[in-house]
């Protein structure tokens, strides 16, 4: 499953609209839009403060080879 599908998953399961969601996080709809249709990823603050507010807290270490998009795919897992 890729990250947009992933986030979609974990935002619908919390019951909220993009634009709710959005709100939490302190940005556009359409940047929510963007991230769940693969066109681009939150910001490393974004991605953190998602994970602690709906549960999808990675507790394994960061690995030094691994990417921006790895990362962001794991904590979503």
């Amino acid at each position: 499953m890729a990250f947009g599908e992933r986030l979609q998953l974990l935002r619908r399961r919390s019951g909220l609209t993009q634009e709710q969601f959005a709100e939490q996080l302190q940005v556009s709809r359409q940047a929510v839009s963007k991230w769940e249709s693969g066109k681009g990823y939150p910001e490393m603050e974004k991605l953190l403060f998602i994970c602690r507010q709906h549960g999808a807290v990675s507790y394994t270490p960061l690995r030094a080879h691994e990417s921006r998009h790895d990362l962001v795919c794991r904590l979503l897992l």
